[in-house]
């Protein structure tokens, strides 16, 4: 009976190490479950900065509003009451879809530099017409938060500082 001991004795150390290695698995297991969920999750979140982006251009597709955010940009003081109210909600949507990308960057939810890339330009495109920085100046930027609304005002000054130089160099070469 002595000799029967040692065999239990082996078999509880090598039932522990089996349940250890099963752990360990279960751990990596789990590592890797959530680490492929936040793949999904930043996806969808892509997703949902793409179709708010797709909304704007799709508002475009329309003749009529087209013409109006064209008119806008060129003679914003032909516009009536009911077209500034368009544009203006229009710019509303966009700055709203601008500092969308800009808070999911800042959360981590889609890529460092997004906003850069893309949410920049949406800003910075309407800012470039005289409608849009008089819709802006007006405080239609209430509610956006101080940073981004810092932000969006130091974008604007470098891209108008950029384009000076710009046209500076090219007068020189001229």
């Amino acid at each position: 009976m002595s000799e029967e001991k040692p065999r239990f004795k082996h078999a509880d150390v090598w039932i522990s190490v089996t349940t250890n290695i099963f752990v360990i698995a279960s751990v990596i297991f789990l590592a890797l479950e959530i680490q492929q969920n936040n793949s999904y999750l930043r996806r969808s979140e892509v997703n949902a900065t793409m179709d708010q982006s797709s909304a704007l251009r799709e508002a475009t597709f329309d003749r009529e509003f087209a013409e109006m955010l064209v008119r806008a940009r060129e003679n914003p003081e032909s516009l009536d009451a009911v077209d500034r109210l368009r544009v203006g909600n229009f710019y509303s949507q966009a700055f709203w879809s601008s500092w969308q990308i800009y808070d999911r960057e800042r959360g981590g939810y889609v890529d460092e530099g997004e906003w850069s890339r893309a949410g920049r330009g949406i800003v910075l495109g309407h800012l470039a017409t005289q409608a849009g920085r008089d819709w802006w100046n007006r405080g239609m930027n209430v509610g956006m938060p101080l940073d981004f609304i810092e932000l969006v005002n130091n974008s604007f000054d470098e891209a108008v500082a950029a384009r000076n130089a710009r046209q500076a160099q090219e007068s020189i070469r001229q």
